[in-house]
């Protein structure tokens, strides 16, 4: 494993201690070669002090069983009528797999215990259509969840329930996970589906999606043909969680067995992800980034992309840089500096993009951001010095070939002393 790598999944472990996660699986998936390294990924994610609740789908299970019996189910899922006979294959299709999880939970060094936490009541008719034991949520018991968080104990939840009266009522997972998720304020709910989740589907094509984007593209993939019926399921739900109290969704595709990790532990992940707060912050860097903005460029240092800069020297003008973060890791960097003399001239420098992150847009980002920041500084052109890089920022960054003439008085005489002959491009800033 390359050390920038290690270095990226040792920045969350810290983040994601006693954060709690909702991790919801689609029942093919427990029926698959990856259930059981699934069971060793939660156990290492307990051991980080994560807080894991775990709810299950089963409507891969369920139309086994129907199937066996020779019945014809009326619904799935729990997004449809129940009827009886099909009520009893999910009764006693889920409690087969409850107690399956239980046990694999068990071996891997986890305690788990399977509460009553979900109160809900009869959904009732929908469009002229009666839902029969179909149930809607009513209820969490959110205190109940967090008092087995708080002693160790992973919560199974089942996509089933019971109402006041003991009349078992079928569940959706999806919205189960959500709803949990939202009562909790839960830092993150992460589906495993068994459909693909393509990241060229989403806007940008990176798999980041707001909840507004995420729910119109639920609509489209559905005006397409649907050929993602789990994934239109969970982007509905991610969007309204979202919009409510849980931070970010994952939506991943889990026959992959290293999905679960991959996306947790890197920064740009490889499911989509829904998410309500700003992922990707420019901010102003401040004296305690000095050793994450040497190590970002010390490479690009020693290999002359970028001036040598020692920590005294950061620390002279760190108020001068910015970085570029995701997820709260910082990826990229650049500084904008203001000549003494010169009002009008500003210069971008240092700036760098970790090599893992390149062919996303990031440099180009920068870029925009020092642009703004010169205007607000009253400055009318922009200024960078390339030794390599001079294609970039013409073709991507807009800048065109300038002379020394074109740098302030004082930028002259550091540039001539240097000896790095840089190549000088300008930009006028509108």
């Amino acid at each position: 494993m390359p050390v920038a790598d290690l270095r990226g999944i040792l920045h969350y472990v810290p983040q994601f201690k006693n954060q709690t996660f909702i991790v919801a699986v689609d029942g093919a998936i427990l029926s698959s070669a990856a259930q059981a390294q699934l069971m060793v990924d939660l156990a290492s994610l307990h051991s980080l002090d994560i807080r894991i609740i775990l709810v299950f789908g089963a409507r891969h299970q369920v139309e086994e069983t129907a199937r066996r019996q020779g019945i014809c189910a009326s619904d799935l899922d729990g997004t449809g009528p129940t009827d009886d006979l099909t009520l009893e294959v999910c009764l006693s299709a889920i409690s087969r797999l409850s107690a399956e999880l239980m046990r694999s939970l068990t071996t891997v060094g986890l305690r788990a215990a399977a509460p009553n936490s979900i109160s809900a009541y009869p959904a009732g008719i929908i469009g002229g259509v009666d839902q029969i034991h179909t149930g809607r949520i009513e209820n969490v018991d959110a205190r109940g969840l967090r008092a087995l968080l708080d002693d160790g104990i992973i919560p199974l939840i089942q996509p089933l329930t019971y109402d006041r009266t003991g009349q078992a009522l079928r569940l959706n997972s999806d919205a189960v996970a959500i709803a949990i998720g939202r009562e909790l304020a839960a830092d993150k709910v992460l589906f495993l589906t068994e459909d693909p989740c393509p990241r060229s589907l989403t806007p940008s094509g990176n798999g980041q999606v707001t909840a507004i984007e995420a729910d119109s593209l639920a609509a489209r993939i559905q005006e397409e043909g649907n050929l993602y019926p789990s994934l239109v399921s969970k982007l509905r739900h991610a969007s309204r969680a979202c919009s409510d109290n849980v931070s970010r969704v994952h939506i991943i595709d889990a026959k992959d067995p290293e999905s679960l990790l991959s996306e947790l532990f890197s920064n740009e992940g490889i499911g989509i992800m829904v998410h309500a707060d700003e992922y990707l912050l420019i901010r102003a860097a401040d004296e305690g980034d000095i050793p994450e903005i040497l190590t970002l460029i010390e490479g690009a240092m020693a290999e002359g992309e970028i001036a040598l800069r020692s920590r005294e020297d950061l620390a002279v003008d760190i108020g001068d840089f910015f970085l570029l973060e995701v997820d709260g890791n910082p990826i990229g960097c650049a500084a904008l500096h203001q000549a003494t003399h010169s009002a009008e001239t500003a210069e971008l420098a240092c700036l760098f993009v970790r090599r893992s992150h390149k062919g996303q847009g990031h440099g180009a980002r920068l870029i925009a951001h020092a642009e703004q920041k010169a205007r607000e500084q009253g400055a009318s052109r922009l200024v960078v010095l390339t030794t390599q890089a001079r294609g970039f920022f013409q073709k991507v960054g807009g800048f065109s070939a300038a002379s020394i003439s074109d740098l302030p008085t004082e930028r002259r005489k550091i540039y001539e002393a240097s000896g790095r002959k840089s190549a000088i491009l300008l930009k006028e800033l509108a």
